[in-house]
């Protein structure tokens, strides 16, 4: 594999540069830039993209000094943790040799899976964990990607109530049935004909495995996050739920779903990802599968580009009314720097329904 290719992204990374040539003293403004890997080509192609996306269709690429290419180059070559453009090239051999040597030899998606519908984790959310959330960095994630627990789609309460010998009427009754039956085969399933490639072609699944499939929409996926340590190792901080306004019930009872569901994951190699940083580096950090399969994180990067008009291209943006814009606030959240955005999510939610909010309000 050539190294431009070991090195390409495998899902947008977005990336925060400052903008070249404002004042020291004015608040910065940054430019949002798609990063296509972490080659120097591919710093070069995020470059020439926003000069091409700044062009308007009948004149040349302004010569802003906020667009100079050289001063984007260093921006980039800033946001991935090394001085300039022509270190991040020196830079660049060392990291080859870093993978090769720590066996990542082939770039993959580790964060999210098609399969797992809502309950991904965003790069984001990784990133933020890593860099920005003040805690120790973790020896390992789990991302779900690969796991039996996402890997078969469309079960549920009804499974249960099929192979029991009578209904299962209630939350308690479905959990007595599968944890009676936690490590006997209660279902075999075949690979479907429209599973993706990485889905596997048998499966084999326990009382456990369909309890977790039965509630990975709900009691499994208000713990599917980073706040605590839910889901890395070691696990040194109580779990914390995204579930709101519940009742002490609800809660009892999801934290019995979420110690079944953590049990099963420590018994299993699948889904985990090893945190590895890179050395003399503190704006990336490597995520890697024991096949080789690698992936990355970088500094403050995000998922998608924000544009202050989500119905482009259907309207141009003087054709919509301020209040199908995108707000300030928006625009803020999105260009500050150094922030855990889920944690900041989740303090405002809390804080929200403790002052008597509610989901209408």
């Amino acid at each position: 594999m050539n190294t431009e290719n070991l090195l390409r992204a495998v899902r947008p990374v977005n990336l925060l540069i400052p903008r070249p040539g404002q004042p020291e003293s004015a608040e910065p403004k940054f430019w949002a830039m798609q990063l296509a890997g972490l080659h120097c080509n591919h710093v070069k192609k995020s470059a020439k993209v926003l000069r091409d996306a700044r062009k308007r269709s009948d004149q040349p690429i302004p010569e802003d000094v906020s667009l100079k290419v050289s001063s984007l180059h260093h921006g980039l070559a800033q946001a991935l943790g090394s001085k300039s453009f022509d270190a991040w090239r020196y830079t660049e051999l060392e990291l080859i040799d870093f993978l090769q040597t720590r066996g990542m030899t082939r770039p993959a998606d580790l964060i999210s899976w098609p399969r797992m519908f809502s309950s991904s984790l965003k790069a984001r959310q990784v990133s933020d964990r890593l860099f920005n959330s003040g805690l120790p960095m973790p020896e390992r994630i789990f991302t779900g990607v690969g796991s039996k627990f996402f890997a078969a789609s469309g079960l549920g309460r009804y499974d249960m109530h099929q192979l029991a010998d009578g209904p299962l009427y209630s939350d308690e009754a479905r959990l007595k049935w599968c944890e009676d039956r936690a490590n006997q085969v209660v279902l075999s399933l075949e690979r479907e004909f429209d599973c993706d490639a990485d889905a596997p072609d048998f499966l084999e699944l326990t009382g456990r495995d369909l309890l977790l499939h039965s509630y990975r929409f709900d009691h499994i996926a208000v713990a599917f996050n980073l706040l605590g340590d839910n889901l890395v190792a070691p696990m040194q901080r109580p779990p914390e739920f995204r579930l709101y306004n519940a009742s002490e019930d609800e809660l009892v009872f999801d934290r019995r779903v979420f110690d079944i569901f953590r049990q099963e994951i420590e018994r299993s190699e699948s889904g985990w990802v090893d945190i590895i940083p890179f050395p003399g580096n503190d704006n990336i950090v490597f995520l890697k599968e024991a096949n080789g399969a690698f992936d990355w994180v970088i500094r403050d990067q995000r998922d998608e580009v924000f544009t202050g008009n989500p119905y482009h291209p259907f309207f141009k943006s003087h054709e919509l009314p301020t209040a199908m814009k995108e707000s300030r606030f928006k625009a803020h959240l999105y260009f500050k720097t150094g922030e855990w955005y889920e944690r900041l999510e989740h303090s405002a939610e809390t804080r929200h329904y403790a002052e008597g909010g509610t989901v209408a309000t």
